[in-house]
């Protein structure tokens, strides 16, 4: 799609042809008009919403307020800097590393060794502006932006956590030596401290916490479609404050209830895929809220298939399934909470 710079003259909206398709997609979950914005920021930056070169995320502040954020990809952030014809690139990559003794040190990226490292502390990187005297330098901890899980670092924080922290630092570089160009868009490296900082997460009330969530049997049968497995994802088996009427199960019913727990222990049952799981989420949500906002499902792939750090789901690792699982069962659902959708 060409997404090159409009004169004043002509006024930017979203193609008529296209706007039903892009709030479903590209622009799902934002209103018409945040849609419209955010289709006219695309369009001034000179980035492709359709490849992902820029999405949105809504978001909505303790006082209430909505806000969405500008998300993109470091290459991103460099290709608008780029275009400002003042770019000189990044230098200097610095990663701060406790050694196997307790000490710190301070190396260049290209010397970083995981076997000799205990662990990172923090990465440092400048980046240039040739009308600034000086280049700007950016550093991110550790402690702050690696996602984790019980302690834990998941995705790529797990395995290659010098190159996300780096990403982080260029992030910001680019940011201070770019600012009318960049400021108020992020990476997806850099989201959960968004979410943390300047956009707080508006506050909801629930009869039980997120952490107190166990699974539990399905009390409700759903008819799914020809074809496709009726397991719910374990999202929906978590929720215990949402009043569901109980249905009486069929016995010839019973996969679309106990399937989705036994199949972890039934060797003569399918493996369920990672595709099954997030094929599930429309259902699953639809049991915990009927009327549930249609528009959040692809929401939810999103967030599954940037947790798991890839671009497609025919790119998921299968050994990640369980991780996954968890992230339904508590990060997924959290979100939706926050956001408003459930």
């Amino acid at each position: 799609m060409d997404l090159q710079k409009t004169g004043p003259e002509q006024p930017v909206s979203i193609p008529h042809d296209l706007k039903d398709i892009f709030m479903k997609t590209v622009f799902s979950g934002l209103t018409e008009e945040e849609a419209i914005v955010a289709y006219r920021l695309a369009r001034r930056r000179n980035l492709d919403i359709e490849s992902k070169q820029i999405f949105f995320i809504p978001y909505t502040d303790k006082q209430g307020r909505r806000t969405v954020v500008s998300q993109t990809s470091i290459d991103g952030l460099r290709l608008i800097a780029s275009k400002s014809g003042k770019y000189g690139g990044s230098v200097n990559p610095r990663l701060t590393i406790k050694d196997k003794n307790g000490q710190k040190h301070v190396i260049p990226h290209e010397e970083y060794d995981p076997a000799e490292a205990d662990q990172i502390v923090s990465a440092t990187i400048s980046v240039i502006n040739t009308e600034f005297p000086q280049p700007q330098i950016a550093t991110a901890l550790y402690s702050s932006y690696a996602r984790t899980y019980d302690g834990r670092p998941t995705g790529l924080w797990a395995t290659m956590p010098d190159v996300m922290l780096l990403k982080c630092a260029e992030s910001m570089a680019l940011r201070k030596a770019f600012p009318q160009d960049l400021s108020g868009i992020y990476t997806s490296e850099e989201m959960g401290q968004v979410m943390t900082q300047g956009i707080p997460p508006k506050t909801v009330s629930v009869k039980t916490s997120l952490k107190d969530f166990r699974p539990k049997k399905p009390s409700i049968d759903q008819n799914g479609q020809s074809g496709k497995s009726n397991k719910q994802i374990p999202a929906t088996d978590d929720v215990t404050d949402v009043e569901i009427t109980p249905v009486e199960v069929q016995p010839a019913d019973q996969d679309t209830g106990d399937g989705a727990i036994d199949n972890e222990i039934d060797p003569t049952r399918k493996k369920q895929t990672i595709e099954d799981l997030i094929a599930m989420i429309p259902d699953g949500l639809r049991k915990m809220k009927p009327d549930v906002d249609p528009d959040i499902f692809d929401y939810c792939k999103y967030l599954c298939l940037d947790f798991l750090n890839v671009e497609s789901v025919k790119d998921c690792p299968e050994d990640r399934i369980e991780d996954l699982r968890q992230f339904m069962r508590t990060t997924m659902i959290e979100k939706l909470r926050e956001h408003g959708y459930l």
